[in-house]
């Protein structure tokens, strides 16, 4: 299981500003997934994939940056200002952009097919009392030199059956889920451990007669406070009691965005522009 552990978390990086006067903050999570290329059976579309208002905050600073480990140690960042699309829904609280990294990092990025979509959930019933980890940034401890991505484990609470409002009165919906959320895990992707003997598993970790398979079910989007009994964004307040729910876009949503149009004409284009130039 402890593979398993390290696995998720070298599919996350971390998001910062910096300020000007130099001051550097860790505020959010991303993490990689992986699209087939058409064109190359053994080629790949990576994408970075966070929530929207993690880039939307990290946009009104000076400088806005991605943290990525290398393999051997330390760490590099990259600009993080500018290439991302978003929904068209401004409800939907998602961010997408396409980003290559060489070899040598640490970028474990997630394949299409452990996508958690509605009809796997049904087939493989997963739902209520699931167990879940999420892994992302722990803002009180981000690390010196490098990522120092944390764990937290909990169970699906409740899965999507009626809509959501946000702060402007816009429907959304999300799966509720009990880890323990804080500031920081904004971005952060969600997968669920479960238990099936009779399907063939994905990733696999033998537990007796049974195959633990764990799968992408979605983003963190926020969490919920006692003091506001709404959905609370990463606002730290010192009055706000955190109590323990964090809010869940569905996997559907970010396989709706990176399928849209305008992304599919995306990499069609870079398909295209490598073609003329071999």
């Amino acid at each position: 299981m402890r593979d398993l552990y390290q696995q998720i978390q070298e599919c996350v990086c971390f998001l910062g500003t910096e300020g000007s006067d130099g001051r550097v903050q860790y505020q959010g999570t991303a993490f990689w997934i992986t699209l087939p290329d058409p064109g190359d059976d053994e080629g790949e579309f990576a994408y970075l994939v966070t929530a929207r208002h993690c880039v939307e905050r990290g946009r009104l600073a000076p400088k806005f940056f991605g943290r990525v480990n290398k393999e051997g140690g330390g760490s590099d960042v990259f600009d993080a200002m500018d290439h991302w699309a978003f929904p068209d829904d401004p409800s939907v609280d998602l961010a997408v952009r396409l980003l290559y990294l060489p070899e040598g990092y640490q970028r474990r990025a997630i394949p299409l097919h452990l996508f958690a979509m509605p009809e796997r959930m049904e087939q493989e019933q997963i739902g209520v009392g699931d167990d879940v980890l999420v892994t992302g940034l722990f803002s009180l401890r981000s690390g010196q030199d490098r990522n120092l991505p944390i764990v937290r484990t909990g169970i699906i609470s409740s899965v999507v059956d009626e809509p959501f409002l946000d702060d402007g009165g816009r429907e959304y919906r999300a799966f509720l889920a009990e880890v323990r959320s804080i500031g920081g895990l904004s971005g952060s992707p969600v997968f669920v451990k479960y238990r099936r003997a009779d399907r063939k598993p994905m990733i696999q970790h033998v537990v007796g007669d049974y195959d633990v398979r764990t799968v992408l079910i979605g983003v963190v989007r926020g969490h919920f406070d006692l003091r506001t009994q709404r959905e609370a964004i990463d606002s730290p307040s010192d009055e706000a009691l955190n109590m323990g729910i964090c809010l869940v876009t569905p996997i559907g949503e970010p396989h709706a965005l990176l399928f849209s149009t305008e992304q599919e004409q995306f990499r069609r284009k870079i398909l295209e522009e490598g073609s003329a130039s071999s």
